[in-house]
């Protein structure tokens, strides 16, 4: 390590830092001239004065802080906390809503494809089997019965329960 290195490092974050020699002597109970000479004549400060140096320039960029702590001997982060983690980006925006009459032609085709599929199977015509199927959901509707439970209840599909977590058996 080059000790004209250290004093080119240490200017550098002192004046990103916003800070003056007469400054930095202040705040480390030094005088001008002991850190004019850690910057211009080679004079290394004790490992104590380093690491408070780094501390009293944490204003200045990461970079050179890094650099300084690399000429200290000092490493960085146990002088310094890390930065703060870069916020996380925003959620992905979700697709705006289908309008009514898109959502309403999809229901319909979807009912129409249903519709069709039974009446092939029960081999009846998509006409004879409408009235029926009309019939089951107003009286469910008037029941209070949701929409989809009474399609379960007609197909004869059963509803999915949550499973409860299985507490393991104990051995005594």
């Amino acid at each position: 390590m080059d000790v004209d290195d250290f004093g080119a490092a240490l200017r550098k974050a002192r004046e990103a830092a916003g800070l003056t020699q007469a400054s930095v002597a202040r705040h480390l109970g030094k005088t001008a001239l002991s850190v004019h000479r850690w910057e211009m004549q080679g004079v290394r400060p004790t490992y104590e004065d380093r690491v408070a140096l780094l501390q009293l320039l944490a204003k200045a960029p990461r970079a050179l802080l890094a650099e300084l702590a690399e000429e200290s001997d000092v490493a960085l982060d146990s002088v310094l906390p890390l930065p703060p983690a870069p916020p996380a980006p925003p959620p992905a925006a979700a697709a705006p809503p289908l309008p009514a009459r898109v959502m309403l032609e999809n229901a319909q085709t979807v009912v129409d494809d249903a519709v069709r599929e039974a009446a092939e199977d029960l081999d009846v015509t998509p006409r004879a089997l409408r009235p029926i199927l009309s019939r089951l959901i107003d009286r469910a509707a008037r029941a209070g019965v949701p929409l989809d439970a009474a399609a379960r209840m007609v197909l004869g599909v059963p509803k999915k329960e949550p499973e409860e977590k299985k507490k393991p058996a104990t051995t005594a």
